[in-house]
């Protein structure tokens, strides 16, 4: 018969073994603590945020330019296709530069359309391809402006009063808004990671 005495061990004493179980639990149970703790974000930084202030501006401007875009190549670019094709003067690469504004006008188009997608789910590319919308707008009517004196051999063909005014429409709104996508507090708290 066994006595009380004589079990081997105590319900209350642990062996050296399940001592170092229990420490190496706690400490795992710290480091994962700490590691969740270092996984936080910074919180963003102080300011205004959304989509408000001077960026709901641009989303105005934003949801317009799809439709504008389109009414350019309907009352503008398609009319110069069909006159081009019923006319008796020829001159080489005229269709393929007006083809050309059409192509490259309908991209914008549907360039601002994904804008506008980006914009309203803060994704944290949009103002990155803003900036690209728009400096590549600027070189595109340059350019534009250029190939068609150019093909035609007349240097102030397309320098007319609207050709101008969409210049420097480009290269103002370029001018204001890249930096302001750049260094806005707004758009920094908006668009973030």
């Amino acid at each position: 018969m066994e006595t009380d005495n004589e079990s081997p061990t105590n319900e209350h004493e642990k062996t050296g073994e399940e001592i170092n179980q229990e420490v190496r639990v706690a400490d795992n149970q710290e480091i994962h603590q700490e590691q969740q703790e270092s996984i936080v974000l910074p919180p963003i930084a102080d300011g205004p945020e959304g989509i408000g202030g001077w960026l709901i501006l641009f989303a105005i401007g934003l949801i317009i330019t799809p439709f504008r875009l389109a009414y350019g190549i309907i009352t503008t670019l398609i009319p110069a296709v069909i006159s081009l094709g019923t006319s008796d003067i020829h001159i080489p690469w005229l269709n393929t530069l007006v083809y050309g504004e059409i192509v490259i006008n309908a991209g914008f188009a549907l360039f601002s359309g994904l804008l506008l997608y980006y914009l309203f789910t803060k994704n944290s590319r949009f103002p990155q391809l803003v900036i690209i919308f728009l400096l590549s707008n600027v070189c595109f009517i340059l350019l534009d402006l250029i190939l068609a004196g150019q093909i035609t051999g007349v240097q102030d063909t397309g320098m007319d009063s609207s050709s101008i005014r969409e210049l420097l429409r480009s290269f103002i709104g370029a001018a204001i808004w890249v930096p302001y996508f750049i260094y806005s507090k707004r758009v920094k708290n908006t668009f973030v990671v």
